[in-house]
């Protein structure tokens, strides 16, 4: 999992959030992430979000930009992909390519505050329950950092890496998303991103 940081106008925590899929991808893994989503703003009692389906032409242009900008056919840089634009609103995309951050292929990357790229290209040749569980992990993983975790203000249970900060709890915002929730910690940050 990999975060980026960078220099930009946050939006307002309660934004909504603009979820593209690519076509390709099934109705029931758009239902996994549209579920996840909705999950972890519950969890953040941000439940007033609005959470919509966007069409995939809006970020047509950055996946080709992506593509173009990588050192090997098929495959996104996702740094050079996702000027979020977001316009008000937070943005997740799933998309099938694998993408890279640096010359590692990643899950996921998120920009905090602004939105996600989630990829299903390293779990196309597994199991469909797998493919599931990990999508929706890696959803909830990425919209962790998206909305603040792990807090600048959180000094225990926490490791750098080079793929920015993570909890060393059992927990969903560990450096590989190993489980499938928050631990307490995290959770008390997610609901005081909401908060401020």
């Amino acid at each position: 999992m990999e975060i980026v940081r960078r220099t930009t106008n946050k939006l307002a925590k309660i934004s909504p959030i603009h979820v593209i899929f690519q076509p390709e991808l099934d109705s029931l893994e758009r239902r996994a992430v549209m579920q996840t989503v909705a999950s972890v703003t519950r969890i953040g009692r941000a439940s007033e979000i609005t959470i919509a389906e966007y069409p995939f032409d809006d970020i047509q242009r950055s996946i080709e930009a992506g593509l173009r900008a990588s050192s090997a056919e098929g495959k996104l840089n996702a740094e050079a992909m996702l000027q979020l634009q977001t316009q008000g609103h937070y943005k997740v995309v799933v998309i099938r390519y694998p993408i890279y951050s640096g010359d590692q292929e990643v899950f996921g990357i998120a920009w905090p505050g602004l939105g996600a790229i989630i990829s299903t290209g390293k779990l196309d040749m597994a199991p469909y329950e797998l493919r599931q569980r990990e999508l929706k992990k890696t959803t909830a993983h990425e919209l962790g950092h998206v909305f603040g975790l792990i807090s600048e203000a959180r000094t225990d249970n926490i490791t750098m890496s080079s793929g920015g900060k993570h909890c060393t709890n059992q927990c969903i915002m560990d450096e590989l998303a190993t489980y499938t929730y928050f631990c307490e910690p995290c959770t008390k940050d997610l609901i005081a991103y909401f908060k401020k």
